[in-house]
């Protein structure tokens, strides 16, 4: 049987724990999105989603890995982060020791790129260390607020009336500041009505590389609305392009993620937008944190790998599969079901 250690006081942040990593559970559950989330480029009904679980000392802490199902959002997939976490992320970090989560960042240094897959596993160590020093993982992490003002993203519907109507509901709902998928056709008009509906709520808007540098007049347009941001209106990766079209716009706009080697050295005066969406692993790397598009309708275990110190992985398949000192356990369950451990 498995359990969580929950302590009610609050150790001292300074007090020393290592953390040998015993044992690492990836798990993919497949959700049914309540209602379908439209972008610029894709309609979503369902999501696969990767759940990694790490295990140390009788704790267990818990990560997701955010990959998309195609990689239409960025590079990573539910299958590339799946074989990434598997045969590289794994053998890095099982049987380790370390004093803190900060560290895993370091031993992933070899891995380029699948900042997704990092950070998965990364913060399930995170949980984990904060569960060993009985402390929220907020203050883990120097947090000092008990509340924060949450947003939420509302994919492209298919009327104005429609849209004013879901924003009326998040709004009933608590979240104080609204993002509004847009592409062409279902933007400027769409987002202005909404300003006429709403003058005072926060606002944002978010193209998902729908537009290009020519279109800096239309854009433009966005300006009277009084927006947070436009987020991502040209490339996913283009930091040289957002910085020529913030010098025309008088608010400011942020591309999702950059490379340095695909724009020519600017100055920082050029350069002004950074990447909003930060999924680079490590709270001093950036750690991504994963925006959920819809509440799920419902949820199964669709298949897990779990390695142990002296185990290796066993092929995807639809089970559960524990590999340890003791060899290779499976099982079939769904979210909810105690994990079989062998």
């Amino acid at each position: 049987m498995r359990t969580v250690l929950i302590s009610n006081s609050e150790r001292e942040l300074t007090e020393s724990f290592t953390m040998p990593i015993e044992s690492i559970v990836l798990r993919e559950l497949r959700i049914r999105l309540k209602a379908p989330f439209e972008t610029s480029s894709e309609v979503t009904w369902d999501r696969r989603i990767l759940l990694v679980e790490v295990g140390v000392d009788g704790f267990h802490g818990w990560g997701e890995i955010t990959a998309a199902e195609d990689p239409f959002y960025n590079a990573e997939t539910t299958e590339t982060a799946w074989h990434i976490t598997r045969d590289f992320i794994v053998p890095l970090v099982i049987g380790r020791s370390v004093d803190s989560a900060a560290e895993i960042a370091s031993l992933l240094d070899p891995i380029r790129g699948h900042e997704m897959a990092q950070a998965g596993v990364e913060n399930a160590v995170w949980d984990l260390e904060a569960q060993q020093k009985g402390v929220p993982l907020a203050k883990l992490l120097g947090g000092t607020r008990r509340e924060i003002p949450c947003g939420v993203s509302i994919g492209i519907q298919p009327s104005i009336s429609a849209l004013l109507a879901k924003i009326h509901c998040e709004l009933r709902a608590g979240y104080q500041r609204i993002k509004l998928k847009i592409k062409s056709g279902k933007d400027v008009e769409v987002v202005a009505a909404v300003r006429r509906q709403y003058p005072d709520i926060k606002l944002m808007v978010d193209g998902n590389s729908a537009y290009r540098l020519e279109d800096l007049e239309f854009l433009k347009a966005f300006d009277q609305d009084d927006l947070l941001m436009i987020e991502q209106p040209l490339a996913w990766d283009d930091i040289y392009q957002h910085s020529l079209l913030q010098t025309q716009l008088r608010l400011p706009h942020l591309p999702r993620r950059v490379h340095s080697q695909s724009f020519p050295r600017r100055s920082s005066d050029q350069a002004r937008c950074m990447p909003n969406h930060q999924y680079q692993t490590g709270t001093s790397r950036r750690t991504y944190a994963g925006q959920a598009s819809a509440r799920p309708q419902c949820s199964a275990l669709h298949s897990g790998l779990v390695w142990g110190n002296a185990g290796k992985w066993s092929g995807p398949g639809p089970q559960h599969c524990h590999v340890g000192a003791a060899g290779v356990h499976t099982a079939r369950g769904c979210l909810g079901e105690p994990a079989v451990l062998g």
